[in-house]
């Protein structure tokens, strides 16, 4: 008895003690804690709403204006010295107008020399054949005057070697800078004169589209912020690449400048009213085509059968209806 009054005693004086010293037999709350909130965030796509419309082969890029009738005049000899240009760079000139020539130096008076060797053979040999004179005589001044009239044919190519003349009618798209009085060697360039009905653009930097060009293909080319309608001249292929040459279908513009870069566009096979997505839409496997769809918030993959694929939109054929709302990659 006295046992169990002792233990009753020394719990109560253990209940005490924890009661003043503010301890705790359960652990106390962190208050510096927060509970963690279990968050799912939406996902978002970009989509685009199936529709009708046009779709049409396109590609377009840039092309240097040139001339398919380009002629460049150089100069045939070494030693000449300019003596004048007389024609600026994009002046227009007429077939046999003389854009620039060089110092003769006496060659005018050296053909008068020989025009008038060729008249005395012309005269020695007409006489002996109206005399009847001898064989040998009368062959003897027909070869003298055929080589005095050579002489005079060399000294007249050789004055006009000493004159660059345009042989078309065009455009000097270049002219030397040389200066007056400055010795020219067989390399030097004096003039570059283009014709002005055959300029095309000329397309090179073909690379993943080339299959798109074919010849007679309609074109635009944009010049000056103005549209001009064109087509595809003709289509080359080489280890090189895939290069396109672009006329002007009908009038060419005003003040073109050669050499330029020229923005165009080609137009090829095209439909109208089709149920159309655009590429970005479209998925690949080994044997078919399929998209994904937004239907009611949910991510679902449809097979489709497509028709014409551009570089923009691709033509459903089935698997789609209009307002639907595909997912683009």
């Amino acid at each position: 008895m006295r046992k169990n009054i002792k233990k009753i005693i020394t719990i109560a004086m253990i209940c005490s003690t924890m009661v003043f010293t503010g301890c705790n037999i359960f652990p106390e709350e962190d208050k510096g804690m927060v509970p963690i909130l279990s968050k799912t965030n939406k996902v978002e796509y970009r989509t685009y709403k199936v529709d009708k419309g046009d779709i049409y082969i396109e590609d377009q890029g840039y092309g240097i204006a040139k001339s398919l009738n380009r002629h460049v005049l150089y100069s045939s000899m070494s030693g000449g010295r300019l003596k004048n240009v007389y024609f600026n760079q994009g002046d227009m000139v007429k077939k046999g107008d003389v854009i620039a020539e060089l110092y003769s130096e006496g060659i005018e008076d050296e053909i008068e020399l020989q025009e008038l060797n060729v008249q005395v053979a012309q005269i020695k040999y007409d006489k002996l054949k109206s005399e009847n004179a001898k064989e040998y005589e009368q062959n003897l001044a027909h070869v003298t005057l055929k080589y005095e009239t050579k002489k005079l044919d060399q000294m007249i190519r050789k004055r006009d070697s000493f004159k660059f003349s345009s042989p078309i009618d065009g455009i000097i798209t270049k002219v030397t800078d040389f200066q007056r009085g400055k010795e020219m060697i067989s390399s030097d360039i004096i003039a570059v004169v283009d014709g002005s009905d055959e300029i095309v653009i000329h397309a090179t930097k073909i690379k993943n589209t080339s299959d798109l060009y074919s010849e007679g293909m309609a074109a635009i080319i944009t010049y000056s912020g103005h549209e001009y309608p064109g087509e595809v001249l003709k289509v080359e292929k080489n280890k090189n690449g895939t290069s396109a040459f672009i006329k002007f279908k009908d009038e060419i513009p005003e003040g073109l400048k050669l050499d330029k870069n020229i923005s165009y566009r080609v137009v090829g096979e095209k439909k109208e009213e089709v149920i159309r997505i655009p590429n970005q839409a479209l998925f690949n496997s080994s044997d078919y085509h399929y998209v994904f769809v937004l239907d009611g918030g949910v991510k679902v993959r449809k097979i489709v059968e497509v028709g014409m694929i551009t570089n923009k939109y691709v033509e459903i054929i089935s698997g789609l209806d209009e307002n639907e709302l595909v997912i683009l990659k």
